[in-house]
């Protein structure tokens, strides 16, 4: 009974061990830690860069085509980790700790990894070499393979979203059931990074921007302060507004609640876009105007 118990014990001591350490790393969170608090550059470093001449961190640096300044979380991180030896706080060693150098380069390679995907799509060869060298130095250092940290990816990239969605939505009022399509439609697009899911995320953010416009010029014509010039306007304005708006819906599933007119989609239209910018990789930087 007391062999059973104790394997029992180790089994749940294990199973909990994997579960903390299978999760991708909060890079941002990371990076502010060592710049911002440890360093005391303030939590703007990323807008001026922070300039490096350490060999390694000119490497680093040149992953977002900069030569020698760190301006990303993912180059922060990267410098923070494998370019100092410094070891910031416990919270920092709880996101990528000093002590286990196989989990660190695990998420550290899936971070790098995950940009990969992305630069893929977006079809920046010399982008993609640069990281697929990074992440190539990383599994160079022998505690884990390129086959591992894919796999470590897709297995915890929908947690990752699932925070930062979370983070977001935090305090807005929108449906529960808008907020779980958005993780399974950004989700998807990371695990599958294509046209098709692409556009999907482009469809939710119009979704939300058009649904903003079509309550407010609603209310515009409810109001008795405009002239009849005034609210014919909004009237056309509005006509074509719906058009735009079932467009979409036609072809886009999810998002599509009977909670319409109680949902700020102002505020969730401002959360979803800060989704990409807390995600800070390269789909809103290099894909312009075709998703801001």
């Amino acid at each position: 009974m007391k062999n059973i118990l104790m394997i029992f014990v180790l089994t749940i001591f294990v199973v909990s061990g994997v579960t903390a350490q299978d999760r991708m790393a909060n890079l941002r969170r990371y990076a502010d830690i060592f710049f911002a608090e440890f360093l005391n550059f303030g939590h703007n470093w990323r807008i001026e860069g922070i300039y490096t001449r350490n060999e390694l961190g000119i490497q680093i640096a040149g992953l977002q085509g900069n030569s020698n300044r760190i301006d990303t979380s993912l180059e922060g991180a990267l410098v923070g980790y494998y370019a100092t030896s410094n070891r910031n706080n416990s919270e920092a060693e709880s996101i990528l700790p000093r002590e286990n150098l196989r989990i660190a380069d695990m998420k550290l390679g899936a971070a790098v990894f995950q940009e990969i995907q992305v630069l893929r799509f977006l079809a920046d060869t010399a982008a993609v070499s640069r990281h697929e060298a990074m992440l190539q130095w990383i599994i160079g250092h022998g505690n884990v393979t390129r086959a591992e940290v894919e796999a470590f990816y897709r297995n915890n990239v929908r947690n990752l979203i699932s925070e930062v969605v979370d983070e977001q939505f935090r305090g807005k009022t929108v449906p529960a059931t808008t907020i779980t399509d958005i993780k399974n439609k950004i989700t998807d697009f990371y695990l599958q990074p294509n046209q098709n899911t692409f556009n999907i995320l482009k469809d939710v953010r119009s979704l939300m921007h058009l649904r903003s416009w079509i309550l407010f010029n609603e209310r515009m014509i409810e109001q008795t302060i405009f002239g009849a010039e005034r609210v014919n306007e909004a009237r056309v304005e509005l006509q074509r507004l719906r058009t735009q708006y079932r467009n979409i819906t036609t072809t886009l599933n999810g998002i599509n609640d009977s909670s319409m007119s109680t949902t700020d989609w102002d505020q969730a239209w401002r959360a979803y876009m800060s989704i990409f910018r807390t995600l800070e990789n390269s789909l809103l930087d290099n894909s312009g105007t075709n998703f801001r």
